[in-house]
């Protein structure tokens, strides 16, 4: 899909989002994306993973901060070529580690280091119980 690029609201920054008009949030299979999927958009042979908004105006638009147009390499009021792909489930996990923001970035990595933890110390545990005295 076309779109020309600008800038997205100050309280949208930092949150990885995009904002697209309903009618051209469309994946490669022109499926209609729903407001709230995270997304990977695609630009040439850069790409990022998102949050797909939605919009009120009817121009094709795409809206997107400073990190996201730094990571595809786009310029504002300019228009290019995208494309969305759906991320699977699992992908959407991960999504978090990745963010730009911190406020979910961190929460993330604390909680995956702290599974790990978990884990490696319970079947120290078990091997502990095991081990006769």
């Amino acid at each position: 899909m076309r779109l020309t690029v600008e800038n997205l609201a100050w309280e949208d920054t930092w949150k990885d989002i995009v904002r697209i008009k309903k009618q051209y949030r469309k994946d490669r299979e022109n499926k209609h994306i729903r407001r709230g999927a995270i997304c990977r958009i695609t630009m040439g042979d850069k790409s990022k993973w998102v949050i797909v908004h939605g919009r009120e105006s009817d121009d094709e638009v795409i809206q997107m901060d400073l990190n996201v147009r730094l990571a595809l390499g786009v310029k504002t009021k300019q228009a290019y070529d995208f494309t969305l792909d759906r991320i699977s489930w699992l992908k959407s996990l991960w999504f978090p580690w990745k963010a730009s923001d911190p406020i979910y970035r961190l929460p993330a990595q604390l909680s995956l280091v702290s599974f790990f933890l978990g884990v490696v110390l319970g079947v120290l545990g078990i091997l502990v119980g095991l081990v006769p005295h």
